[in-house]
């Protein structure tokens, strides 16, 4: 996929491993290539990057030789934003991702707007951080795992579409422009 790529791109690789010795990394292919990781520990785990926790990410980067550019992290909407721990992760690694799942909230409730106070204290902390924040919001929506998965409601990827545009529109709204 990167030797097809034709404009200037960022690929964002995700590792799920911490401590497989004979695993080693895909070589980078210049500045296309992004070493990222998905630090382990669901929302409250100890191990949870965004708590300010890095032992499972600096362990990981002392197994491979190298510290990735990207740390990426879980949370469901409800759990209070952990800004200091975020601002002690972003000192030690250059970039961020937080995935936000619904919780039990599922696509008619969110579009209902049962999840708005959510968004908007997401957006409020967030946007307290002074640096981008990568958000991936209601990830792999298209199973059936998730309660916001397109396919638990009639008429899923409309309203899967109108969720996500309501959960960005708040938190951008609420100061979440990062």
């Amino acid at each position: 996929t990167v030797g097809g790529m034709r404009d200037i791109s960022t690929l964002y690789v995700d590792f799920v491993q911490f401590r497989r010795p004979e695993y080693e990394p895909p070589p980078s292919t210049g500045t296309l290539v992004t070493h990222g990781i998905y630090a382990r520990g669901l929302a409250s785990g100890p191990a949870n990057p965004q708590w300010g926790d890095l032992s499972n990410v600096d362990a990981y980067s002392q197994l491979v030789g190298k510290r990735p550019v990207l740390v990426h992290g879980f949370q469901q909407f409800y759990d209070a934003i952990p800004v200091p721990g975020i601002k002690h992760l972003l000192a030690n690694y250059p970039e961020f991702m937080l995935t936000l799942e619904s919780g039990s909230l599922n696509l008619d409730q969110i579009l209902a707007g049962q999840a708005d106070a959510h968004f908007d204290r997401i957006g409020r902390d967030l946007g307290s951080i002074p640096h981008t924040i990568y958000v991936r919001l209601m990830h792999e929506m298209n199973g059936n795992w998730y309660p916001y998965s397109a396919s638990r409601v009639a008429d899923g990827q409309r309203k899967y579409r109108e969720a996500f545009r309501r959960g960005v529109t708040r938190m951008k709204a609420a100061g979440g422009s990062n």
